[in-house]
């Protein structure tokens, strides 16, 4: 699927629909990883910003660079979501993934 492009002060819009996009310098996208894995990422695929998994939103709650806290600030999906430190984020991503294989 096509990812929009996007300014980053829209990108909620976005990941409250769960829809493709990418920011106008392409370091902060979202995209479904599977049909039921959608994932935010701040400067590539390791360092996912959220994932919602079967309607329920991960947050990274490690901390990171003044620009990748804009980022989440900016991609916050409006939904309650449950903190997990960033390893773990990286591993939903790629376990989603693997099962899908």
């Amino acid at each position: 699927m096509q990812k929009i492009k996007t300014t980053s002060r829209y990108a909620s819009d976005y990941v409250r629909k769960r829809k493709p996009f990418t920011n106008s310098n392409n370091q902060l996208y979202g995209e479904w990883v599977t049909p039921d894995t959608y994932a935010v990422f701040s400067y590539g695929p390791h360092w996912p910003l959220y994932i919602c998994r079967k309607n329920v939103w991960f947050e990274n709650r490690d901390k990171h660079s003044v620009t990748t806290t804009r980022h989440s600030s900016y991609a916050y999906p409006q939904k309650r979501t449950f903190g997990r430190s960033c390893q773990w984020m990286r591993d939903a991503v790629k376990n989603a993934r693997e099962e899908q294989e």
